[in-house]
């Protein structure tokens, strides 16, 4: 016979359903794909994980690794669609990783032109005066594709001052 569930609970026996795509569930799966990022063998992984984090999370994820280092602890993470082993090699690589790797992030004013922007994949590419190489990056996906297609009509091959938030990521001494 089955326990009573106790004062102002009530048991369901009823099967579970699928799970949503709930806020919580979207930040576990984010949570879990960065924190297998930096302990996947696959450097590409690596990467592509601390591209999209700043300082603070580094740190974070270094204290968290760390602990989990110091205390010989393994971790096994399941969610919805993916299961994750991380094991001692893991858990040091990623240590490692955090501890060689720093994301500065600052506001930097350029002169050059835009180059072109691509409105559905909310790119952009920016030639900077006197620079052999153009610089390209993300564009805020608050601003819609419609907009993004009058920036090419309007602001293409025009002398301009642009402000952009850039990103430097430096893994053993090396930028990114």
């Amino acid at each position: 016979m089955p326990a009573h569930p106790g004062p102002g609970r009530e048991e369901i026996d009823q099967p579970q359903g699928v799970f949503m795509d709930t806020p919580l569930k979207i930040a576990v799966d984010k949570a879990s794909r960065l924190l297998d990022g930096f302990a996947e063998e696959d450097e590409e992984k690596f990467q592509e994980a601390i591209g999209l984090v700043d300082q603070r999370v580094v740190t974070t994820t270094r204290a968290f690794f760390e602990i989990m280092r110091q205390g010989g602890a393994t971790m096994r993470l399941v969610t919805g669609t993916a299961d994750w082993s991380f094991g001692e090699d893991a858990i040091a690589r990623a240590v490692d990783r955090t501890e060689s790797t720093t994301v500065e992030q600052e506001k930097e004013t350029l002169d050059g032109q835009l180059a072109e922007v691509l409105p559905d994949g909310h790119q952009f590419e920016f030639r900077i005066a006197d620079a052999k190489i153009p610089i390209g990056g993300a564009v805020d996906r608050a601003i819609s594709a419609t907009e993004l297609a009058n920036f090419n009509r309007t602001w293409v091959n025009v002398d301009a001052r642009a402000r952009f938030s850039v990103k430097r990521i430096r893994h053993n001494d090396d930028i990114c």
